[in-house]
């Protein structure tokens, strides 16, 4: 054996050795959509296709190595796959049941694609348009760029096979009652969402981040049982919150953040402390429009924050007073105890009236008390 030889051999023995330390077998993995060139050829594999695993490209060793025209060869003993191209005395022992390196699909061995290629004297660069891994030496004719225009058509149209169209979004109903909180979680969201759940309808919260932070818990079952999540900033101190347009949208970035860090779920509703107006002038609109935000107000006061304590009975007639007559109806809750007393006599009522109630969506026209629908 050539000393070239022992080298690549005693390489890929330490690549497995080493990267078997760090992850379980991939059998059975599935990955994202990738297509594989070779110089200036898009391959086609029979089955187990190309695809892609944490940010590396897998592909079946047998297919890759006709396509190139190497040597292929299995021991049954070993359980290991050599492959060799003899005009550059290289050969690769590639273990069929090391964790990282390769893993099992479909009964054919995968391997990452990058990794096979450079030793073999490929350069290897990767097209995020298709996305496509192109494997090229100096045979190759066309530029990246060129190699993608020819096969655009043929990736796009696999791609739309192999991707299923995501879901319509959710349309409005005709009648609908959007059940908003304000200013958790807390103690009391828990019994809130009991209540949600026990009538199988959907309520839209708007947080507060060091809220978020103290009760992830509450977060994330939140998201868990469908319910739509929103932002309330940080502070809710008006001098601090509307200092600039760009302090709304810290806020709200930070609370974002928040959210994002318990479920990894970005949303772009928010409610600005103490509603839009007077504050939310067209400067501020126009910062937090472009920083993505939606933002909504409500046109249902239940009075629950207009002291310590209301009671659930009055919570109850000024909901029933204000829903009436209304085909979208957006109301104001806060996570407090006389709301979740008065909560399941009001959707009770409200599902008697007619009325679905679901969560807002990013989606939707948003209400606020400027009319601004952005």
């Amino acid at each position: 054996m050539s000393q070239w030889m022992r080298l690549a051999q005693m390489v890929a023995l330490v690549l497995v050795l080493v990267l078997s330390c760090f992850s379980s077998a991939f059998a059975g993995a599935s990955g994202q959509f990738v297509r594989v060139g070779l110089n200036d050829r898009l391959l086609q594999f029979p089955d187990a296709k190309a695809e892609m695993i944490n940010g590396s490209t897998y592909l079946p060793i047998r297919y890759l190595a006709q396509e190139a025209g190497w040597g292929l060869e299995w021991d049954a003993l070993t359980n290991e796959v050599t492959v060799s191209e003899k005009n550059r005395g290289i050969s690769l022992e590639i273990n069929r049941t090391s964790p990282l390196l390769t893993y099992l699909k479909d009964d054919r061995t995968m391997v990452p694609f990058r990794w096979v290629s450079e030793k073999f004297g490929y350069e290897v660069s990767y097209l995020e348009d298709g996305p496509v891994a192109r494997a090229k030496d100096a045979s190759a004719e066309l530029s990246d760029e060129q190699f993608y225009e020819k096969y655009r058509a043929v990736i796009e149209e696999e791609k739309a096979r192999q991707e299923p169209a995501p879901p319509p979004l959710r349309e409005e109903p005709a009648k609908v009652a959007y059940l908003t909180f304000d200013d958790g979680p807390n103690g009391y969201t828990e019994e809130i969402l009991d209540i949600l759940q026990s009538r199988g309808v959907e309520g839209t919260f708007f947080m507060l981040s060091g809220q978020v932070q103290a009760h992830a818990d509450i977060v994330k079952r939140i998201h868990a049982e469908g319910h739509s999540m929103g932002l309330h900033g940080v502070t809710h101190d008006a001098d601090r919150v509307y200092a600039s347009p760009q302090a709304v949208v810290n806020e709200m970035n930070a609370a974002q953040e928040a959210v994002a860090a318990v479920t990894g779920v970005r949303t772009k509703l928010i409610r600005v402390p103490y509603g839009s107006k007077p504050y939310m002038k067209q400067g501020y609109r126009d910062a937090v429009v472009s920083a993505g935000y939606k933002m909504w107000d409500w046109n249902v006061d239940s009075m629950d924050s207009r002291a310590a304590s209301v009671p659930a009975d009055r919570i109850i007639a000024q909901v029933k007073q204000q829903v009436s007559g209304k085909d979208r109806a957006v109301v104001l809750f806060h996570d407090k105890k006389t709301t979740v007393q008065a909560l399941p006599v009001l959707v009770d009522w409200l599902l008697a009236s007619g009325y679905e109630l679901i969560g807002l969506e990013e989606h939707f026209t948003p209400h606020n008390f400027w009319g601004d629908t952005r």
